[in-house]
């Protein structure tokens, strides 16, 4: 994750660092680590491991508070108002209070088992799970609201306008009513070419994208498709929409953008190889993104497997100069030469 001053990096090896956003050096380093992404509290970076949950303090690295985990947690969990929300191996979805770690709620969720993903809004946490399954949560009671049976393995859900939108690996995009779970509509395998591996959302369009490497723009509330482009790199992770922008990751482009309205294509990123390397970089999940796009100011951060972080400005939103060319011709105006005036001798 990353806040206006800082990048926060969980290391394979365990530990979490943190990095002066602008110039990537070293703010300071905590010995817990994560496979999981770390989340946002209020001055806080979350941290929730396999077996217990930690605060560490964004300023400097300090521990604020920490909680064991009744079992070993099953996916990245999620933030939800005042809330943390994780999903466990023992079939039980429990919330934490973000401020202290304390227990909120537990809930028992039948067939509760990997892959899981969960996300959430104001007033409910979706999940899916092994089996085509998918649960809505209360988020203030933990009450089961509905539970429904889809196809094909699950991708991670995304919420928008009273909707919830899930991928799948039958080929198909389904768009459920986020009240009652009751599918709206979808796209099926007659329109998708490959596996729906997750999908993002914007005002009143949402987005998927699949391994037939397509990236499609639809309208949330009727599943009418407003664009659809080919994609330059296979998807490895679910897109991403900000800034009026929609981004695909992959391996080689890394990022692809495109403008979210139209569809048109905007650029792409190449990860350049270390020094030294022989193999071509790979990235460590989809790149941390800072929504709110601002000139000058680094706002996307790549993390690569072999160990490195790095930063990239939005380059369209900064006035470039226009590299240095030859004259064909000296600047300014031509003048006639002048004679120079006869003189007499004296």
């Amino acid at each position: 994750m990353l806040d206006r001053d800082r990048v926060y990096v969980p290391l394979q090896q365990g530990g979490t660092v943190a990095l002066t956003r602008e110039t990537g050096a070293l703010a300071w380093t905590n010995p817990l680590g994560t496979p999981w992404p770390l989340l946002s509290g209020p001055g806080s970076v979350i941290a929730v491991t396999s077996d217990e949950v930690a605060a560490i303090d964004r300023a400097t690295g300090a521990m604020l508070w920490r909680v064991p985990l009744p079992a070993h947690s099953l996916a990245p969990a999620v933030v939800a108002g005042e809330s943390i929300v994780i999903a466990l191996d023992s079939g039980d979805v429990i919330a934490l209070h973000i401020s202290d770690g304390s227990f909120i709620w537990s809930v028992k969720v039948e067939g509760l088992a990997a892959p899981a993903a969960l996300t959430a809004d104001d007033t409910a946490v979706y999940l899916t799970m092994a089996g085509s399954r998918m649960t809505a949560i209360a988020l203030k009671s933990g009450g089961v609201i509905w539970v429904v049976t889809l196809e094909g393995t699950l991708s991670p859900p995304t919420v928008g306008k009273n909707r919830v939108f899930v991928g799948s690996t039958s080929n198909i995009f389904y768009a459920l009513d986020a009240r009652n779970g009751v599918i709206t509509w979808r796209w099926g395998a007659e329109m998708v070419g490959g596996d729906v591996i997750g999908s993002a959302v914007d005002n009143d369009l949402a987005f998927f994208a699949g391994l037939d490497n397509l990236l499609h723009a639809v309208n949330q509330g009727n599943g009418n498709q407003r664009w659809k482009q080919p994609t330059p790199t296979r998807p490895i992770a679910p897109p991403q929409a900000f800034g009026g922008l929609v981004a695909i990751f992959g391996v080689s482009p890394a990022i692809a953008t495109f403008n979210a309205r139209t569809g048109a294509p905007i650029g792409t990123y190449v990860i350049p190889t270390a020094a030294g390397a022989t193999t071509p970089p790979v990235p460590k999940g989809p790149p941390l993104i800072d929504p709110d796009l601002r000139p000058f100011r680094v706002a996307l951060v790549v993390v690569t497997t072999d160990g490195r972080a790095i930063g990239l400005r939005p380059m369209g939103m900064v006035f470039q100069e226009s590299a240095p060319v030859p004259f064909a011709e000296l600047p300014g105006k031509s003048l006639p030469r002048e004679r120079l005036p006869v003189t007499t001798p004296q």
